[in-house]
């Protein structure tokens, strides 16, 4: 038998054994699952005892996911903004309105999108750097703006 905690303090038990009396009620745990190449609205409630049962593999997923929900400590925040502040200075510099607009360095950090390759082995077209140059130049001066086309292919 597996046990795990519950907010109340007492740890329901999961009853793997079909024959054992008690397989209705130790049910343990109940997650929401999003199923692999199914829509939302198909989502459903699983008992982690059926997970276990029907060999999902469930435990790498509910670890990630208990790390995104771990509340960051003021340090670590203070560390993040110091880091955003860095690169928001860096960006107003090449793309600030109130600064002379040097279309050098706006060119060359084009440039610097369109050579990065990225983790898929993929790389940025020159238009597809410029859009990106483009909102990155609105967001630093607080401009809302939305990057579309008018392909129509959704």
């Amino acid at each position: 038998m597996v046990k795990s905690e519950e907010d109340d303090g007492e740890a329901p038990e999961i009853v793997l054994d079909v024959n054992h009396p008690d397989f209705e009620s130790g049910t343990g745990r109940q997650f929401y699952i999003k199923w692999v190449n199914k829509p939302y609205s198909e989502s459903c409630f699983e008992f982690e005892r059926d997970l276990i049962l029907n060999e999902v593999e469930y435990e790498d997923h509910l670890a990630l996911f208990e790390k995104r929900m771990v509340k960051p400590t003021r340090e670590d925040m203070k560390r993040r903004d110091k880091v955003n502040d860095v690169q928001r200075r860096k960006l107003y510099k090449i793309f600030g309105d109130n600064i002379k607009k040097s279309d050098e360095a706006n060119e060359e950090y084009r440039k610097t999108l369109e050579g990065r390759v990225y983790k898929n082995g993929g790389q940025l077209r020159d238009y597809q750097a410029e859009g990106v140059s483009w909102l990155i130049s609105n967001h630093v001066n607080e401009r809302g703006s939305i990057l579309a086309d008018e392909m129509g292919l959704g």
